[in-house]
């Protein structure tokens, strides 16, 4: 039984090790890239630059987005998970909600952005 404690113990603490591992303790600095059309929202032709400066103090992540139609917008509410998942908003230059789902990994941040007006992009973004 304690065999099987023991097994389960060093098994979640890999999975733990590995986690934290992908999700970079300082995520400050610049992360640049491109999203793409990824939903039913207006069509884009091309991909769009995009880019995010990260400034983070402790568990306080603070940061502005550029890409689109968004000038230099300030990112709100962000949340970090243990799990790597970033969350925040903003609006855009026509004071339209966008809301950002993203996954850090390493140097690399991707996923979803989506405005209220129902446009949805895939988004990656690497640090500089």
């Amino acid at each position: 039984m304690h065999r099987i404690f023991l097994i389960s113990v060093v098994a979640l603490l890999m999975t733990a090790l590995s986690i934290s591992a992908s999700v970079p303790a300082d995520l400050s600095g610049t992360w640049s890239g491109r999203s793409v059309p990824g939903g039913d929202g207006f069509p884009v032709e091309h991909p769009t630059p995009a880019s995010l400066i990260v400034t983070q103090n402790g568990s306080t992540i603070t940061g502005i987005f550029t890409g689109g139609e968004v000038k230099a917008a300030r990112i709100e509410s962000v949340h970090l998970a243990e799990d790597g998942k970033i969350t925040f908003w903003l609006r855009d230059s026509q004071n339209y909600l966008v809301t950002a789902q993203l996954t850090v990994s390493g140097d690399w941040m991707r996923g979803r952005i989506t405005t209220s007006r129902g446009i949805v992009m895939n988004i990656a973004l690497k640090k500089q």
